[in-house]
């Protein structure tokens, strides 16, 4: 509705979705999504979802993610990386290397760009951030 784009709303046992041309928004717990309810997915975009989660809920995260996906499915993954001990997440700081480890059993991983993103994040900055990083990935799911 925001960006005027109207939506019917339709309530399912586990989720709200609203649903516009090509759209499906489902509002409700991430883990009761499944392979069957959502059907093929060409694509995902995370901008901010395993940065949010603390790290010990990391794997089952990228875990129920992956069995939502098939092979072949393209995921534009945006992390940051900062110092931990500067600041309390969310946002968490997720280095090349978890993303190796959290990611290489089950997709393909390549490093498109790592950028210095401290100057336009003042929010981040008033938080106690000294240094921040922006970090770019393409997932292939195997």
């Amino acid at each position: 509705m925001e960006h005027g784009v109207p939506a019917k709303r339709r309530i399912l046992a586990d989720f709200d979705v609203y649903e516009a041309t090509r759209l499906q928004l489902f509002r409700g717990d991430f883990f009761a999504l499944t392979p069957e309810l959502l059907g093929p997915i060409p694509a995902v975009y995370d901008r901010a979802a395993l940065i949010s989660w603390v790290p010990e809920l990391r794997a089952a995260y990228v875990k129920h993610m992956t069995a939502l996906t098939n092979p072949g499915t393209q995921t534009l993954l945006v992390t940051m990386e900062y110092a931990q001990e500067e600041m309390k997440g969310p946002p968490f700081s997720v280095g090349a290397d978890e993303v190796d480890r959290l990611y290489a059993p089950n997709h393909e991983i390549r490093a498109l760009s790592r950028q210095d993103v401290l100057a336009n994040e003042a929010r981040l900055r008033a938080r106690g951030l000294t240094q921040l990083h922006e970090a770019c990935y393409r997932l292939t799911r195997l």
